[in-house]
């Protein structure tokens, strides 16, 4: 983690940034193709025809910066945190987690933590600055996904959405650009913050990996977690130290 956290200046987190939407875009294409239903007498919908694939074309234009030597204006960049990963809630070298419609990714390379959200011009980061900026030490696979789970209810519930744009000069010089309005959110619901995590920690749920309330009956955690109150990154203000053999929620 050390290794690649003092690489990571500016240009090479634009960089990581590009990398980031070039993932979830290619990971999303091929849902153009993917049926929605096996059956195809039930319907021929395919799974892309959800994603709003205006959102997409922006991405594949940061995908492809490189290559036009389109520069990234401020405000492109969304909310990028890169953590240090202790414990092992998995033995896996890779881990990957999106929230399709929220442009928001959780990936897992070994100890490296990244948590993105490519469309926000970093109003997550902004929206849980408390609770984020009392993390001083390496997280768990847990808190990560909380992570994620937090930016993605941030996006959701952005009330003025920036407005990105490519703009060309002379066919030689382009600019990825972003109208960003104040920020705004919705009233902070409980209810929907338990939904998005109960989605990204579910698996862990299932696998009886997570205890709540001394409790790891896969309904009871689901439940408990569905309500919104269940935080695995912070208590009281404070950041929950993950222990290497047993996660904590409290």
């Amino acid at each position: 983690y050390q290794a690649v956290a003092q690489r990571l200046d500016e240009p090479a987190l634009r960089l990581l940034f590009t990398w980031l939407a070039l993932l979830f875009f290619k990971i999303h294409l091929k849902d153009r193709s993917v049926r929605l239903h096996k059956d195809p007498r039930i319907g021929h919908e395919v799974v892309g025809d959800a994603y709003d694939w205006g959102g997409m074309h922006h991405l594949h234009a940061i995908a492809r910066s490189p290559y036009t030597k389109a520069s990234l204006l401020a405000g492109v960049i969304g909310s990028l945190r890169l953590y240090e990963i202790t414990g092992e809630l998995t033995h896996d070298s890779w881990d990957y987690l999106d929230f399709s419609h929220d442009q928001t990714m959780v990936v897992r390379v070994g100890r490296v933590g990244i948590v993105a959200t490519l469309n926000d011009t970093t109003a997550g980061e902004s929206a849980w600055s408390d609770r984020l900026d009392v993390i001083d030490g390496p997280i768990s696979e847990l808190q990560l996904r909380e992570i994620g789970a937090m930016f993605a209810l941030a996006n959701r519930d952005l009330i003025n959405r920036p407005v990105f744009s490519t703009l060309v000069y002379d066919k030689s010089i382009a600019m990825i650009t972003c109208q960003r309005p104040p920020l705004r959110l919705k009233e902070f619901d409980p209810a929907a913050f338990g939904d998005v995590l109960l989605f990204a920690v579910r698996n862990y749920v299932e696998a009886r990996a997570i205890m709540v309330d001394n409790s790891r009956d896969p309904a009871k955690v689901a439940a408990a977690i569905a309500t919104g109150y269940v935080r695995f990154l912070t208590s009281d203000g404070e950041f929950i130290r993950p222990e290497i053999h047993q996660q904590s929620a409290i």
